[in-house]
């Protein structure tokens, strides 16, 4: 697990256990990954757990392309929280 606090901001992602037996020919359609609580300053949607979801390209090597899927549904747009993941996923 990560966790991030600073302030009144936080941030924690877990990955889910077994990822590794994941059929590759999964990857296309998506793959749940993880789970991540965010609680960030301005943010835009619900402070809860959100399901990572990603999906595999091959056209995308070596790029990060996945989708947070919404767990509430209406209330929290999708590009926003990916948006934000990148943001705290920079190198």
């Amino acid at each position: 697990m990560v966790y991030l606090a600073q302030g009144n901001v936080s941030w924690f992602a877990a990955s889910v256990a077994n990822l590794e037996s994941t059929p590759a020919t999964e990857l296309p359609r998506g793959v749940n990954i993880g789970v991540a609580y965010f609680d960030l300053l301005g943010q835009k949607f619900p402070r809860d757990f959100y399901k990572i979801r990603a999906f595999a390209d091959a056209k995308q090597v070596g790029r990060l392309v996945g989708d947070v899927m919404k767990t509430h549904k209406g209330l929290a747009e999708a590009a926003d929280v990916k948006r934000i993941a990148e943001e705290l996923l920079k190198p």
